[in-house]
């Protein structure tokens, strides 16, 4: 008796070798997203929208002022050890004008070792730091020879942000905390300074 050999029926089509090659690319696929964005979710927890990592405290020696780009400001590392960190805006252009174009940031200016850093209403020290300072990068440059300098209005600050020389008063701050040898600045909430007169 012969009997006729029943064709098989077709595979599923999730067991079809193309099709399961294609479900192992797609679930890694599913993988690979989702860590990335467990990843990204729990690094929001360390550093926050607006919390700019400056870098390690180490990096920065104590009486240096260095430009942080990322942030727009100048982490000041005093010689007690403590930071503060300098909006790169006039406060005075701030508030009158509102946000100031690139050309009037704040610059700070280093000094060689033979001129004196300028000093409040003194002619003689303000002009002589003008023409021998140069603009310092991004690079730390020491705090205690140099000065900050507004360059449409020419209104001058000393490393501590303090008046110089101006209609502003001193510069508007950051809050900085240092988190495990991590120098951390809060950018979302700028601490206006007062305004002279």
């Amino acid at each position: 008796m012969h009997t006729e050999a029943r064709p098989r029926p077709p595979l599923p089509r999730l067991l079809r070798p193309g099709a399961r090659f294609a479900l192992l690319v797609g679930l890694a696929a599913v993988v690979v997203v989702t860590a990335i964005s467990g990843y990204t979710f729990l690094a929001s927890f360390s550093t926050p929208e607006g919390q700019v990592r400056a870098g390690r405290a180490a990096a920065f020696p104590p009486d240096t002022v260095s430009y942080v780009p990322e942030g727009h400001f100048y982490l000041v590392h005093l010689e007690s050890g403590r930071f503060i960190a300098l909006f790169e805006r006039s406060p005075w252009l701030q508030r009158v004008h509102g946000p100031a174009p690139d050309a009037c940031r704040i610059r700070w200016y280093a000094l060689p070792a033979a001129v004196a850093p300028p000093t409040p209403l003194d002619g003689n020290t303000m002009a002589a730091a003008i023409a021998a300072g140069t603009p310092a990068g991004t690079t730390p440059a020491a705090a205690g020879h140099g000065f900050f300098r507004e360059n449409c209005s020419g209104w001058m600050f000393d490393a501590r942000g303090g008046w110089i020389f101006g209609g502003s008063g001193p510069l508007d701050r950051y809050r900085v905390r240092v988190v495990d040898g991590e120098v951390i600045v809060d950018t979302t909430h700028l601490i206006h300074a007062t305004l002279r007169g």
